[in-house]
């Protein structure tokens, strides 16, 4: 069988499930992440059923026992899904009629709504609390994480925050956390197979002592192993194309955190922001004849 029959089984008896086996159904196929790492009897608490319920569902799939379903399901974790099997997966998916765009946004709202029953805020406002008194943050994504990267940098930086993006992998990304120590921040962001290097790149971070904050889709991720704080930022199912609508939500609400820890700080930072566009004639403004005050010293 290939790593996606377990979900395509799943798919194919659903209409023929018991409501409780559809429950069941639908937590795994929206949680695979976190689905393949459960006891029978964890996966009976989220779903708030029970654990015989559990052992059927397995077996009605044709599994021998739950144990034989969570290795199938796990295996599809270290399979790579490419983002081909992602476009087929998700075109595959799009209701005939459907318009596509509410579809999406309808997606990204039930993906923001589990984030907002799922994420721990405990871990949230720690992780403000590290950044805001952070003498540099360095913060790695690779691949489509880098956007979210940049739009963190981008209002830390308004904050008067030193940081560092760390965007590309292998030697450039080793060579960027040399200069790491005591007091510094890494904020990773990753989400299913999260790339190797970052992996080893936590490692060298946690040797230095700075402190470790991991944005990712699921508390038992690579990532969040090795992480002092998790953020969970559900971005839907793994084997379809999903936005970074919620990983933004959630940098946004950092950064947000972050200039409330810092207001004067960030009042002093916008302001000059402001005073240099009036100068400069930026967005309609007139140049000022007068020349703008030095910037503010962190």
């Amino acid at each position: 069988m290939t790593p996606t029959g377990v979900l395509i089984r799943i798919e194919e008896a659903y209409e023929s499930f018991s409501p409780s086996h559809k429950s069941l159904a639908d937590f795994i196929l929206n949680h695979v992440e976190e689905a393949a790492f459960l006891s029978a009897h964890e996966l009976a608490d989220r779903v708030g059923t029970s654990s015989s319920t559990v052992v059927r569902f397995a077996r009605s799939l044709g599994y021998d026992g739950y144990p034989a379903f969570l290795v199938d399901l796990q295996s599809l974790l270290k399979w790579r899904v490419t983002p081909s099997v992602k476009l087929r997966t998700t075109l595959s998916s799009l209701s005939e009629g459907e318009n596509l765009l509410c579809e999406s946004l309808r997606a990204d709202i039930q993906a923001l709504e589990e984030t907002l029953q799922s994420i721990d805020i405990e871990a949230f406002g720690k992780a403000v609390d590290v950044l805001a008194e952070a003498d540099c943050i360095y913060l790695i994504g690779l691949g489509i994480s880098a956007a979210v990267v940049y739009s963190l940098q981008f209002r830390l930086r308004r904050l008067q925050m030193r940081t560092m993006a760390l965007t590309r992998g292998g030697r450039d990304l080793f060579e960027g956390l040399l200069s790491i120590k005591l007091n510094d921040v890494v904020l990773a962001v990753g989400f299913h197979r999260p790339h190797p290097e970052i992996l080893t790149a936590l490692d060298f971070a946690r040797s230095r002592e700075a402190a470790i904050i991991v944005l990712t889709d699921g508390p038992f991720s690579l990532l969040a192993q090795k992480a002092d704080y998790v953020l969970n930022a559900k971005r839907g199912p793994v084997q379809t194309l999903t936005s970074l609508a919620v990983p933004m939500a959630v940098v946004n609400a950092l950064a947000i955190g972050v200039a409330r820890r810092r207001a004067k700080q960030a009042e002093e930072a916008y302001a000059w922001v402001e005073e240099m566009q009036t100068a400069l004639g930026i967005n309609g403004s007139e140049p000022g004849s007068s020349t703008p005050s030095p910037k503010p010293s962190p």
